[in-house]
Parts: structure tokens; sequence; C-alpha cells
């Protein structure tokens, strides 16, 4: 027998005061199944994008004494 089939994958579902909870349905014990409950994130970090900071002329002044000038 594939372990696969012995497994199953639940989605966690909030309730109305958002504590999350499973819906697990239940399996004869000499199948021996194993249910694999999905845990959500604690928390969420946000990624901001500032567009042209890296490689950018955010110091032209500086970039121009040490080159000699921008390209």
């Amino acid at each position: 027998m594939d372990d696969n089939e012995n497994r199953s994958y639940h989605r966690p579902i909030w309730d109305d005061n958002g504590q999350v909870y499973f819906e697990i349905p239940f399996h004869p014990k000499e199948k021996n199944h194993v249910a694999v409950c999905l845990k959500p994130p604690d928390k969420v970090i946000p990624v901001i994008f500032i567009p042209g900071v890296m490689g950018s002329n955010a110091f032209p002044s500086e970039r121009k004494k040490s080159r000699g000038g921008l390209p």
C-alpha cells in the first residue's frame, strides 16, 4: 500500500472570531491514516520595493567626483 493512500491534507478554516480550526473526518484505526494539517503563517513580513534605488544615481555629486563623470 502506498504512503499517499493513507494520508490526507487539510487546509485551515477561520471562524468568525479569527480562530483557526480544521475539519478532519474520522478513519478506522486499522488503516493507520495520517491527517496532515497545513499550518498558516504566524506573521507576515511586508516587502517594500522602491524603484530606482539599487544602482541608481542616488548621490550624483559623489559619483562625479570619484569617477570623473557619469557615462
